[in-house]
């Protein structure tokens, strides 16, 4: 396993698209975006189509412990030296000082700009609403709890730090609703 700073500027000159969980995916056509496109895919939203995959959460590591990934997708967990959610698979790790805090979304964000250099980015699912049932495109129901943690922490906290993050590149958000509005709209076709 290597660390995530080897993957520096795999990037460079390319485009990519980051899946969160939010409810715009259901909406998403993915069979139109252009094979050219890198796919970093948060926890396991939808990762069957992902280059990459960036997972922080004790449940994704059991997860990707019981679930096979396919030989051509990178697999990123999350290893320090009193916590470590990473899994036979996992081809690189990164740490608490690779990143400001924040959820897996804003990680991957973080890296696609930072480290990896991709010159566009576009998100889909990155929505930052709750709704009565989840927060989450593929889950039934979030009990109430989690709905709470999900508004102190996400939408308190993470979306202000979007706000005042200065990024390299170009980023486009592929839902016209989603709370981030410092991001352009635009789809990557």
């Amino acid at each position: 396993m290597n660390h995530i700073r080897d993957l520096q500027d795999i990037g460079e000159t390319r485009r990519c698209l980051i899946i969160g969980g939010g409810e715009s995916v259901n909406h998403f056509d993915f069979e139109k975006v252009p094979n050219d496109i890198y796919i970093i895919s948060t926890n396991n939203h939808l990762n069957q189509l992902a280059n990459m995959i960036l997972y922080y959460d004790k449940t994704m590591q059991d997860y990707f412990k019981k679930h096979k990934v396919s030989d051509r997708t990178l697999l990123l967990g999350f290893k320090h030296n009193t916590i470590d959610y990473t899994c036979e698979q996992c081809t690189h790790y990164y740490t608490y000082d690779d990143m400001e805090f924040g959820d897996t979304g804003y990680h991957a964000l973080q890296f696609a700009d930072r480290i990896f250099n991709f010159k566009q980015i576009y998100l889909i699912g990155y929505d930052y609403k709750v709704n009565v049932k989840s927060y989450h495109y593929d889950e039934e129901r979030s009990d109430e709890k989690k709905l709470n943690d999900f508004k102190k922490w996400n939408i308190k906290e993470v979306v202000p730090k979007y706000e005042k993050m200065t990024f390299r590149n170009k980023i486009y958000n592929c839902d016209k609703n989603s709370d981030l509005k410092m991001f352009k709209y635009k789809k990557p076709y």
